[in-house]
């Protein structure tokens, strides 16, 4: 199977990932955007000189410096780029992924131009085959056989009678379904921001998976979808310089009351939801949801010809905000009205799959 040809990045859409001042002076999440930024940025550049010298490379390194912020009461998605220092300069160790390396950089382009303070922060981004060779290295190919596996949200949901099992970054456990289908949750400690979710679903379809589920969350781009309170699902997802991505949505027959299906945008950073970007889609009027993984997941599904679905918590709002956004995330009310959600999402998969 090639994986590494049926995903390359095109070069046109690399060339869009451009830094601008608006991402500070016109962000949708307002004066919220200094504290979500330092949720963010690596412990050792909070006190940084001026005039330092950053270079962000796509390395996956657990043996570099690392960050003090990590959270340290999750089980997966809490690895973040590492940082070492050489000859005075410093080196970001990111995970090998275009969107992602892009992404660290915004967030430092941003966290250094609010608190006025000059510093030079440059970025290499991978190439196509250096994803894969990262997530070979992996122990993905440890996994038992299954053929539908649920990605993203998934240490909240399952049965508590299966424990996690694997020696690695991945680790899985069963899924009980209606059907019997074998199914298992897979988590991992790392992330899979943006394009490395679509080289991970080529990886999974490479041992046998046919059908992938992504439970996660994303930004909702009209007004009435109140954050943490509404589920979303869809068929379609744009991305930019990559097109219109469709596929069968596993749970558009849903009937429940808080679930909404929609289209959505594949945006590589959260950084680029400005007030500016908000207001074009607004003027087409047709998009409905915001993520950086969705259609890189389906786009990799598509072209290897397994099924993909999603359900996603509405976690804010770009157009209307309600006091509940990426920077207050982990407040004790928000925190007990996603499990609510995701005792819907359980339920919904049982009876889906």
């Amino acid at each position: 199977m090639e994986k590494i040809q049926t995903l390359t990045i095109p070069n046109k859409y690399k060339k869009s990932l451009n830094y601008s001042s608006l991402m500070v002076k016109n962000h949708s999440m307002g004066k919220y955007l200094k504290q979500y930024l330092e949720l963010k940025v690596h412990h050792l550049f909070k006190n940084i000189s001026e005039n330092n010298e950053i270079t962000i490379i796509p390395d996956f390194s657990r043996n570099a410096v690392i960050s003090s912020i990590e959270k340290n009461d999750k089980l997966f998605n809490y690895m973040r780029p590492t940082v070492t220092i050489e000859k005075g300069k410093y080196i970001v160790h990111c995970y090998p992924g275009v969107d992602y390396v892009f992404h660290y950089f915004c967030i430092l382009k941003s966290y250094f131009e609010i608190i006025n303070k000059n510093v030079n922060v440059n970025y290499f981004l991978p190439e196509s085959e250096d994803c894969f060779k990262t997530l070979e290295k992996s122990n993905l190919k440890e996994l038992p056989k299954a053929k539908t596996i649920i990605l993203g949200y998934v240490d909240p949901i399952g049965n508590l009678n299966y424990d996690w099992e694997g020696e690695g970054v991945f680790k899985w456990k069963r899924f009980d379904t209606k059907s019997g289908k074998s199914t298992l949750l897979l988590g991992c400690e790392h992330t899979y921001w943006g394009d490395i979710s679509g080289c991970l679903v080529s990886e999974l379809a490479s041992i046998g998976v046919d059908t992938v589920i992504y439970v996660g969350k994303l930004g909702g781009l009209k007004s009435n979808f109140i954050p943490n309170e509404s589920i979303a699902t869809g068929n379609v997802s744009f991305i930019p310089n990559i097109g219109k991505i469709e596929w069968n949505n596993i749970f558009s027959s849903d009937d429940s009351l808080n679930i909404y299906e929609g289209e959505h945008v594949t945006l590589p950073s959260v950084l680029q939801e400005t007030e500016n970007w908000l207001d074009l889609l607004n003027n087409d009027g047709k998009y409905d949801f915001v993520d950086p993984e969705i259609g890189h997941m389906a786009r990799a599904a598509n072209k290897l010809n397994i099924r993909f679905s999603f359900l996603h918590i509405i976690s804010d709002n770009l157009e209307l905000r309600y006091g509940e956004n990426l920077s207050n995330e982990r407040r004790e009310d928000i925190r007990e009205k996603r499990k609510k959600l995701l005792e819907t999402i359980q339920s919904i998969l049982y009876q889906k799959l």
